[in-house]
């Protein structure tokens, strides 16, 4: 472990230019990915008695109402796409996808 770090601090030194450029692109790209990516998390429906699915215009209003905020990048209703795996197979709980900055 010690002459590879040593290899590394002389490689280091005798390229600095090439070590300076590296992390201002390492930082570049960090950065970049931090804007572009923002934070996502799960609304949780779930239905008492009977589906959700029985209160389908409910919750594609609430998903609609929660797009609509402040900072949302998108908010996806679970029925937006059957077959998703966004609601339960018994169907009483349902996730819908959102994303924020």
């Amino acid at each position: 472990m010690n002459s590879l770090l040593e290899r590394l601090g002389r490689f280091s030194a005798r390229r600095h230019w090439i070590v300076i450029i590296a992390w201002l692109i390492i930082l570049g790209g960090t950065l970049w990915a931090r804007r572009q990516g923002g934070y996502a998390g799960q609304i949780v429906f779930h239905a008492k008695t009977g589906k959700v699915s029985d209160s389908q215009s409910a919750v594609n209003q609430a998903t609609s109402n929660v797009a609509k905020l402040p900072d949302v990048i998108k908010a996806v209703s679970p029925f937006a796409s059957s077959g998703s795996g966004a609601v339960s197979k018994d169907g009483t709980i349902a996730y819908s996808s959102v994303s924020w900055t």
